[in-house]
């Protein structure tokens, strides 16, 4: 577990965790097939089991914090927003937008030397992809990076509203609150973040600035 947000009495933030399991050294033999009856067939929805482990470490940290509500935000988890959507029906979903080349920016500037510029677009393209998908299919609130940094008050209501909680004042002075050691790699943990409050964003890159792979990104986003 790396960073917790502390900053709302009533809302709980982790992210950039991950589950492993630790490999067997001989690989179990395959279970028998079940029969015939237990089978599915063709059109069957069959909603998968949460992870035990998974559900078990979010409902630890929601108790540790003694509040009501749990804000997960890793990034990966785009990837399997079909299974979270199945094992949580209840939750909420949040989509931040931000124009397509600043994402690019962003995660390369994360760590240059290991997120080289090359490999910056088709990494990002990924996360977009499913991303926009997850969003047509779930119902949910957007938001978008630029509007939320330049009018933090007013988005911040706006997601409070959508998550029938109490805006806070202090949300948006959350340097105030000590949310232990930011890590390296793990979420946000330059010096934007270290500010305690919310900074301007960078300017939207020109037009002639963006690669072809991310213009369609771009007309889907409206950017």
């Amino acid at each position: 577990m790396s960073w917790r947000y502390r900053a709302n009495t009533t809302l709980e933030g982790l992210t950039g965790y991950t589950l492993t399991r630790r490999p067997r050294k001989e690989p179990p033999k395959p279970p028998p097939p079940p029969p015939l009856v237990l089978q599915r067939l063709p059109g069957d929805v069959v909603r998968p089991p949460v992870d035990p482990a998974h559900d078990r470490l979010l409902h630890r940290e929601l108790t540790r914090s003694g509040k009501p509500i749990l804000a997960e935000k890793t990034p990966s988890n785009v990837f399997i927003w079909r299974r979270i959507s199945a094992c949580w029906p209840d939750a909420r979903f949040v989509f931040l937008l931000r124009h397509p080349m600043s994402i690019v920016q962003s995660w390369h500037e994360a760590d240059p030397d290991k997120r080289p510029m090359e490999e910056a677009v088709p990494r990002t393209l990924s996360y977009m992809t499913y991303l926009e998908e997850a969003r047509i299919h779930l119902d949910g609130l957007t938001m978008r990076y630029e509007e939320l940094v330049a009018e933090p008050e007013r988005e911040l209501r706006r997601l409070c509203l959508f998550l029938g909680l109490e805006f806070e004042p202090a949300m948006l002075n959350y340097g105030a609150k000590d949310h232990g050691a930011f890590v390296k790699g793990i979420g946000d943990w330059r010096d934007k973040i270290r500010a305690g409050t919310v900074v301007e964003g960078r300017p939207l890159p020109a037009a002639d600035e963006v690669p072809d792979e991310l213009r369609e990104m771009c007309r889907l986003w409206d950017y």
